[in-house]
C-alpha cells in the first residue's frame, strides 16, 4: 500500500541560481533533495508549481512524471464565467474568455472581488467593472506596468 503525499508550490523556490545568499540556498536546496532521496518506496508525491521556470535541475530530475496544464480554452472559460455569475450573457462571457488569458483559479478571485464588492456597495457589478477587475488580476501585464507598494 502506497502513501499519498502533496508537496506545496512554495518548495520550488529553492532555486540555487537567483538568490542573493546563494550559500545558505544552496543548503537549504542540498537538504530538501536530500529529503526526497531519502523517501520511502511506499511514498508517492505529487508536487504542483506555476513557477517551473525556477525550478532547480536537480529537483526536477527527481520527479519521474511532469504532466502541463494549460489555461482553460476560449469555450471552457466562457462556461467558466458564465457558472460563475448569473447575470452574465453567454456574448460577455465569451468576451472575457477569449480578452483574458485566465485560468480557472484568477476567474474565481476576479468573480469573489466583484461579489465583495457588490455586497460593500450594495450594487451589482457592470461589465466594464468587471473588465477593470480583470487588468488588475495579473501581476505583470504585457500593456502595462503594475506598482507594488510604496512609489513616488
Amino acid at each position: 500500500e502506497r502513501e499519498l503525499r502533496d508537496l506545496q508550490n512554495e518548495i520550488i523556490a529553492l532555486d540555487r541560481t537567483n538568490s542573493n545568499d546563494l550559500r545558505e540556498m544552496g543548503r537549504a536546496t542540498t537538504t530538501v533533495l536530500k529529503g526526497l532521496d531519502n523517501l520511502s518506496e511506499r511514498v508517492v508525491l505529487i508536487a504542483t508549481t506555476n513557477l517551473e521556470i525556477n525550478m532547480d535541475t536537480a529537483f526536477e530530475r527527481r520527479f519521474l512524471y511532469k504532466i502541463k496544464f494549460e489555461n482553460p480554452t476560449v469555450e471552457a472559460k466562457t462556461a467558466i464565467w458564465k457558472s460563475k455569475l448569473n447575470w452574465i450573457s453567454e456574448e460577455k462571457a465569451n468576451q472575457l474568455a477569449k480578452e483574458y488569458d485566465f485560468s480557472g483559479g484568477e476567474i474565481d478571485n476576479i468573480v469573489r472581488k466583484a461579489t465583495m464588492e457588490e455586497i460593500l456597495n450594495g450594487s451589482t457589478i457592470t461589465i466594464n467593472r468587471l473588465k477593470e477587475l480583470c487588468n488588475t488580476e495579473k501581476l505583470i501585464s504585457s500593456n502595462c506596468e503594475k506598482k507594488i507598494g510604496f512609489y513616488i
